[in-house]
Formats: structure tokens, C-alpha cells, sequence
């Protein structure tokens, strides 16, 4: 057991340095020397996830919750890589919803368990996971409507009957259709938007001059400029910058009804959504 625990912490030093391919062959060894550990697979997997290696994360978790069912940070992990492997295949909604079911049973045993610590993560990765699968099942939707789309395109312009003009306005109908499902900043309420950054906020603050901030952001921004406000440029006590609570409350309700603008950016690419 001794050997199996120092080659533990070898890989956990590589694991430190970023050397993630020594951290695997470490926590390998461990395996091979104390098969019956879930900490060792859930290492083993961690170092797979920063290689973006998500079968082999997924694996390794799979035999850490064997042995450990209630391994919440198994939970988590497992159900992240399995999101991201239905985010990379055309007709993973599947996966991506066992990926959730995964976070949700871990949500509940953190709250069982009383490891509130995990709570934070759970929660962004539970939205990330349903932006994830709403952007797949747009994706899937997208593809079928643009084939059915086509064959409408296709039967207007063998139509030798109808005027040019009245062809050409059923054309612009047919590719608005596909436009109109589209995520895009336009769609997000204004005052969702952080003052500062004019992107959505995820935990927004107000100043003791009355603007709404993402509190991200307006650390930034206090980091740089001190404690001023940054649309009035006012100084403002640090005391009173106070969570908002009634726009988080419009915030988590748009969230719900819109998964695609968790974390929404501008020139957010899909299959770059990570966790």
C-alpha cells in the first residue's frame, strides 16, 4: 500500500508541473500496485481531462464509482466528460444528458453528504451542461431544417408560374426561418447586461451609485482604477457593493428558459464551450 501511495504523490508532483503524461504513468503504477483505491482512477482521470482525453476520464471514473458509488468528485468529473464526448459527436444529446443526470446526482449527494464546497462547481457545471445540450439540439435541429429548407428553395426555383419578385420573397422567408433561432446578444434583456462589459453577468453587484456590475468584472476594474465606479467614475464605498439580488433572480429565470446565454460571449464558439 505504501509503494502504491508514493507513487500517488510522484504523479500528483507531475501533475503540479502540468507534466500530465508522467502523472498518468505514476497514478498507473499506482493502480497496478492497489487496484481497490478510487482515488487513484479519479487522479488517473484528472490528468486524463487536461490531455482532453474524455473516453479515457469517463473510463477511469466509471471504476472509481464502482468501487465508490458515492464519489461525488468522481460524479462530477464523469459527468462532464461525457458532455463534452456527446458535444463532439453529431447525435450526442444522449450522452449530454447522462452527463447532466450525473451532475444532478452529485448535486443531491453534496447536499446529502453536507459538502457544500462542491456546490459552486456543481452549479456552473450543471448550466454549462444544459447550454452544451441546447446548443446540440439546436445543432441537430438546424441540420434537418436546413435539408427541409432546401428542398422548399429547390421547388420554388423549378416553379415557372409565380412572378420573380414573389419567388425571391419566399427565398428571404425560408432563410429567415434558420436565422431566427439563432443565440445572439440582441436576445439578452439590457438590463441582464453588465455595465461595464455589456455581456451577461452570472453574479451581478450594484455600487453604492446605483449601476449594475458583474462582480467579476468590477473586481477588474476596482483592481486597476481603485474603488470608483466605472460609468459615473465616482468613488464608492467598498462596503456597499451588494449582491442584486432581484436582477440574479430575473437572471436564473432567463438562464432557464434560454440555456445558451449562461456565460454568453459575442464570438462564442460551440465547440469550444468547456467547462
Amino acid at each position: 500500500m505504501q509503494d502504491a501511495k508514493n507513487e500517488k504523490n510522484l504523479g500528483n508532483l507531475k501533475f503540479k508541473e502540468n507534466d500530465y503524461i508522467q502523472a498518468i504513468k505514476h497514478y498507473s503504477n499506482a493502480i497496478s500496485l492497489y487496484p481497490i483505491d478510487p482515488s487513484f482512477f479519479l487522479n488517473r482521470a484528472m490528468a486524463y481531462s487536461k490531455e482532453k482525453n474524455w473516453y479515457d476520464t469517463k473510463e477511469d471514473c466509471e471504476r472509481a464509482l464502482n468501487l465508490d458509488p458515492k464519489y461525488i468528485k468522481a460524479l462530477l468529473l464523469m459527468g462532464k466528460a461525457k458532455i463534452l464526448l456527446g458535444r463532439d459527436e453529431f447525435d450526442g444529446t444522449s450522452l449530454i444528458e447522462e452527463g447532466i443526470n450525473l451532475i444532478l446526482k452529485a448535486k443531491t449527494l453534496c447536499i446529502g453528504q453536507k459538502k457544500e464546497v462542491f456546490e459552486s462547481d456543481l452549479e456552473n457545471a450543471l448550466l454549462i451542461g444544459r447550454k452544451i445540450l441546447w446548443y446540440k439540439e439546436y445543432e441537430i435541429n438546424h441540420y434537418h431544417n436546413s435539408f427541409a429548407i432546401n428542398v422548399i428553395k429547390s421547388w420554388i426555383n423549378q416553379d415557372k408560374q409565380s412572378p420573380i419578385e414573389e419567388k425571391k420573397l419566399l427565398v428571404a422567408q425560408t432563410d429567415k426561418i434558420l436565422k431566427d433561432d439563432l443565440p445572439m446578444k440582441s436576445k439578452i434583456p439590457e438590463y441582464l447586461l453588465c455595465e461595464n462589459s455589456k455581456e451577461i453577468m452570472t453574479d451581478p453587484v450594484i455600487t453604492s451609485e446605483g449601476h449594475t456590475y458583474d462582480k467579476d468584472e468590477l473586481e477588474k476594474f476596482i483592481s486597476i482604477n481603485g474603488y470608483k465606479d466605472p460609468v459615473t467614475g465616482n468613488q464608492i464605498d467598498k462596503n456597499l457593493i451588494i449582491k442584486n439580488i432581484n436582477i440574479l433572480q430575473c437572471l436564473e429565470d432567463f438562464i432557464q428558459l434560454n440555456p445558451w446565454s449562461y456565460k454568453y460571449k459575442t464570438s462564442e464558439n460551440y465547440n469550444n464551450i468547456d467547462f
